[in-house]
């Protein structure tokens, strides 16, 4: 992959429908954007099909994906909240 060529070895790229968002280290952020690397990424990303490419600002984190979950779970469970979120059921069969 194209990521992998330009150098990053820690790497994840997260399919959102026509968006792909990109996560690499925080440390590895700027070199992101020197050499003309991000203009290279996102030409490789739309060629297969991503309208949009975006970049985490947070960084690639283990566990990202369920950090919206976990606070939903836990504003939900804790009394007193005034605001509490549902989680909806959908069943995919």
């Amino acid at each position: 992959m194209v990521l992998y060529e330009a150098g990053f070895r820690q790497v994840r790229v997260r399919h959102h429908g026509e968006l792909a968002r990109i996560e690499v280290p925080p440390s590895d952020l700027p070199r992101f954007f020197s050499d003309g690397i991000n203009v290279l990424i996102t030409s490789r990303l739309k060629a297969i099909g991503f309208r949009h490419v975006t970049l985490d600002l947070q960084g690639y984190r283990s566990g990202s994906l369920n950090e919206g979950l976990s606070a939903a779970i836990a504003s939900a469970g804790t009394p007193g909240m005034s605001a509490r979120r549902v989680l909806p059921v959908v069943n995919v069969s």
